[in-house]
């Protein structure tokens, strides 16, 4: 599948697309005309199809690029099939066809009236005229408007304009239907000229001359008629049996339910037979402009999860094809203006205000809230967990293991991003705090949220106990971090952290529950002497409280 690039030394986005294998004989050599936003571009195909979206605008470039994509898919499927001779009809369709592209391409800006006067008199010329014998236009001379003469010339000046017609409906002309089109395509740039020298002199009276011209109708696609109707619902129902079967995250399921309900909202039906690969684009695009999105949200979570339901559908055998598969928005070059984790004072900063806050928010802050702000913070900054993963700690999850006081991080609480728990040692400044005794006095089950019934519904609460630690840190003057992730900032401090105190990066791992590559990682254990070890080595936040 063909994704935007960029050329080296060029910010434009690009489009390149290999000729498949059993076309490129074929292909090879063929001139063809394809729409780049109001242009057309005539291309000389080789083994692939390339051509720049003329734009560096990402947004823009990604909307080109599926439209380029889906003009070159349907110029490979007319090289598949034999071109069938055009109808009376569809001859006429193509004029009409070709007319209504010229006079909407020149709709805002008609040029001046004398430029389409200049126009009309060859039309009528080359109308009126015995074209048969007259001669063909040399190798390498130019072909114009003003100089076309015999019948191949007028053909040759035509082509591009006949071929970029077929691109946009999918119907390619035979080559004996070319001398047959071009009589009538001649007359539709006659009229073509006249509608648009009168716009150019301000008459924008509707065009009464376009309703005889019949509709190019655009070729319908091929689609297998299953037994039974198959919905994107389904799809979505048969992955989350397959992702809990594996073991997998609940929490998945509730994420990728409310992206899949997004692509059913913009296609407006529920048939998983319906959907192609511009379809996806579409709705990528429509997420970057009107859902005001980023690219990297867009790609990493919205077509992400589509793909993975469409992705399990097709190994299954219940889809020919991953409509989602190639689908990536191109993000524009990323600005790094500081480091992602905090300084050792914003920490520190965050970190006394946590301690005091229970006692400085006002009312409307839950008890549960509370506590979330006092000791959320400090639990990230000597973990290195995930927000969601401290908020969703229980009465239970503080233990001994091998004689050290452990926080037991597991999906039982409600989510682990990796879905497997870890134990990790409890720093002594959380103990000298009174993590302990917090953990001793509070109620069975969750600390930071009322009890939930269900796993999922325990990881949504916890998300939104971090939320909570977020919108507390943004709305305060004195603690935001401008360009940083307020909660996520701490796996950063705490990684750099790690580096700087010399810490053994398979223990840090083990620690934040990374994902550890290394194929030495999989022989040995982390002991819980070497985990105690390592967190020791983390240096204790001086708030001065």
């Amino acid at each position: 599948m063909a994704r935007p690039t960029t050329r080296q030394g060029s910010r434009k986005v690009q489009f390149s697309k290999k000729v498949p294998a059993d076309l490129r004989e074929k292909a090879r050599g063929k001139r063809l005309p394809l729409r780049v936003g109001n242009e057309v571009r005539t291309v000389k195909v080789g083994e692939k199809v390339s051509v720049s979206t003329r734009t560096a605008d990402p947004i823009e470039g990604n909307r080109r690029h599926a439209d380029l994509t889906q003009q070159v898919e349907a110029f490979f499927e007319s090289l598949r099939q034999a071109p069938k001779p055009l109808s009376i009809k569809q001859q006429f369709a193509f004029a009409g066809a070709m007319r209504a592209f010229v006079i909407e391409m020149f709709d805002e800006d008609p040029l001046r009236a004398d430029e389409w006067r200049s126009m009309r008199p060859v039309a009528l010329r080359l109308l009126n005229e015995d074209l048969v014998d007259q001669r063909p236009f040399k190798v390498g001379e130019k072909v114009t408007w003003e100089t076309v003469e015999g019948s191949k010339a007028v053909i040759d000046y035509f082509k591009p304009t006949i071929n970029h017609v077929a691109v946009r409906s999918g119907i390619w002309p035979a080559e004996d239907d070319f001398e047959l089109l071009t009589p009538k395509m001649i007359a539709a740039m006659d009229e073509a000229a006249e509608i648009s020298m009168r716009k150019a002199e301000g008459d924008y009276s509707p065009d009464a001359g376009a309703s005889r011209y019949p509709e190019l109708l655009q070729v319908k696609e091929q689609v297998r008629e299953p037994e039974e109707r198959l919905s994107i619902t389904d799809l979505f129902d048969s992955w989350s049996e397959m992702h809990i079967g594996a073991g997998k995250a609940e929490g998945t399921i509730a994420d990728y339910a409310g992206k899949i309900a997004s692509l059913k909202d913009f296609l407006c039906h529920d048939d998983a037979q319906r959907v192609i690969v511009n379809d996806v684009w579409r709705w990528a695009n429509h997420l970057s402009e009107a859902k005001k999105l980023s690219a990297r949200t867009i790609n990493g979570k919205y077509v992400a999860a589509v793909g993975a339901v469409f992705e399990a559908a097709r190994r299954s055998g219940k889809l020919d094809a991953n409509p989602a598969k190639g689908v990536r928005l191109t993000p524009p070059r990323p600005r790094k203006v500081r480091n992602k984790g905090y300084s050792t004072d914003e920490a520190v900063r965050i970190l006394k205000a946590a301690l005091a806050a229970p006692s400085t928010l006002s009312a409307r802050w839950s008890p549960w809230n509370k506590s979330a702000i006092r000791w959320g913070p400090w639990i990230c900054a000597h973990t290195g967990c995930r927000i969601t993963e401290a908020m969703q700690l229980r009465k239970e999850d503080l233990l001994l293991e091998e004689g050290v006081l452990c926080l037991r991080i597991t999906p039982e609480g409600g989510s682990v991003k990796s879905g497997h728990f870890r134990l990790v040692p409890v720093h002594q400044q959380l103990l000298d705090l009174g993590l302990e005794e917090f953990f001793k006095r509070s109620a069975e089950g969750a600390l930071f949220f009322e009890p939930q019934q269900t796993d999922a519904e325990a990881h949504k609460a916890a998300q939104n106990a971090g939320d909570k630690i977020r919108d507390w840190i943004k709305c305060d003057p004195s603690l935001k971090v401008p360009h940083v992730q307020p909660n996520h900032a701490w796996r950063h401090r705490f990684k750099s952290e790690a580096i700087d105190v010399g810490m053994d990066d398979r223990l840090s791992k083990a620690l934040m529950g990374h994902a550890d590559t290394n194929v030495s990682s999989s022989y040995g254990r982390n002991s819980m002497k070497a985990l105690q070890r390592a967190i020791g080595l983390m240096r204790r936040y001086e708030t001065g409280l």
